[in-house]
């Protein structure tokens, strides 16, 4: 298979053929490439290039491309749409969290922040209230197909769903199974919502590659998803706020949890290395519910508060 001859700029840069056929040997045999070039190189090209190729051999292959940035993500959509005929063989759809997505959001007097997004998102869901969702849902496939080129800018898909009145992140998770380039940030690769989306086709495609671009902001990427800084000060300042509504059940987890790391934290101090992990788990064996847990409930009930001022009622 030869770069050369399909390279959309003709003649390619130096280093730009060699760099596609590399990429198309190893989305081919499997492995793993760390490609190290300075800006203007033309990297994305590269990869748009050499992944096209292997769709020609096998349509069923998904390359899921993953940017630090939003902006990193309106590039490749950029060059992607300078040659979709070059690259005719692209499928692609940018992922974008809910929040950003929501029209809901837009409308005036919405007063759900983003931490209790996910929480007022599901019930709506679930509660089959939201027209965005249903209609999604009740429209045919070849009709979002349709609009998958005007979908790929933010704005348009936006204005799109206000005009079609359908959820766009919705229309997106509809249109990305039938996508073959996933683009999307660090935070919604590491996050449950695409854990869970990316089960839905991991058993049907035999090839699935990943690029991370900019992969030495992985780490800090990882660090901010998953680090939660909690102090016995703010637990104490949490629940002296709830009493005020009568949470007795979130108090008394909370009061567990605060009596326990308080326990860590004089296990921790008495030791010049940290403890094993069956001396951690045995200060947290009585608590009913983990911290997740523990959070998801405390968001669910700011959620209710804050549709109660509304005067809505879950």
């Amino acid at each position: 298979m030869s770069a050369g001859t399909s390279f959309p700029y003709q003649p390619p840069r130096t280093g730009q053929k060699e760099l596609t056929e590399l990429l198309i040997k190893l989305f081919e045999e499997g492995g793993t490439l760390v490609i190290d070039a300075p800006s203007g190189f033309g990297k994305t090209v590269c990869i748009l290039t050499a992944f096209n190729e292997i769709l020609r051999e096998d349509p069923s292959s998904k390359l899921i491309l993953v940017t630090r940035t939003k902006r990193q993500i309106t590039r490749v959509i950029e060059e992607y749409l300078k040659l979709n005929r070059e690259l005719s063989c692209l499928r692609p759809v940018a992922l974008l969290p809910r929040f950003e997505l929501c029209l809901k959001r837009q409308e005036e007097n919405f007063g759900v922040e983003r931490p209790l997004f996910s929480n007022y998102c599901r019930y709506m869901i679930e509660s089959r209230t939201c027209s965005y969702y249903l209609n999604t849902y009740a429209t045919p496939i070849q009709d979002l197909e349709i609009q998958r080129k005007d979908f790929l800018s933010i704005e348009n898909l936006l204005n799109k769903g206000r005009i079609l009145s359908l959820c766009p992140y919705e229309a997106l998770a509809v249109l990305s199974l039938n996508s073959n380039l996933l683009l999307m940030t660090y935070p919604y690769f590491l996050s449950p919502s695409f854990k869970n989306f990316q089960n839905l086709f991991a058993a049907t495609v035999r090839k699935l590659c990943y690029v991370f671009d900019e992969a030495h902001s992985l780490n800090d990427a990882l660090s901010s998803s998953f680090l939660i800084v909690l102090t016995e000060g703010i637990l104490n300042d949490t629940i002296a706020w709830l009493a005020n509504f009568g949470n007795s059940r979130l108090i008394q987890q909370l009061t567990q949890l605060t009596i326990n790391l308080r326990s860590l934290g004089d296990l921790l101090s008495t030791h010049k290395c940290i403890p094993g992990e069956s001396a951690v788990a045995l200060l947290f064996k009585d608590l009913k519910y983990d911290l997740s847990q523990i959070l998801e409930e405390f968001k669910l009930f700011l959620l209710k508060m804050s549709m109660q001022e509304r005067d809505l009622h879950i």
